[in-house]
């Protein structure tokens, strides 16, 4: 039988294998998560304001967010910990209009 489900499937197929992982890796999973959405929005904010020859790149970076958020999983914590630890103050100077691409 194979797998075919995709990497956010099986992100989210590990919540449910009760007794697995903590609360507090499944809290720490889902901060991360909303942190990866957050720069998500930030990105669509900026492309949607975005001159021209700027919108490529805006949407490469909002990519590689939204393909680090597919692939992160519940029980990857060094994962989780680097998207907690690193992209909290990316999302502020982002809201606060600093240019970080």
């Amino acid at each position: 039988m194979t797998d075919d489900r995709t990497p956010g499937d099986q992100s989210l197929a590990g919540l449910s294998k009760v007794g697995q992982y903590s609360q507090q890796q499944a809290d720490d999973f889902a901060l991360a998560r909303a942190t990866l959405s957050a720069l998500v929005a930030e990105y669509s904010a900026r492309i949607a304001t975005a001159d021209a020859d700027q919108i490529d790149e805006l949407r490469a970076a909002q990519a590689r967010y939204v393909h680090e958020r597919r692939m992160l999983t519940v029980g990857d914590d060094d994962a989780v910990g680097r998207v907690l630890r690193d992209y909290p103050p990316l999302v502020r100077a982002l809201d606060a209009g600093e240019d970080r691409r």
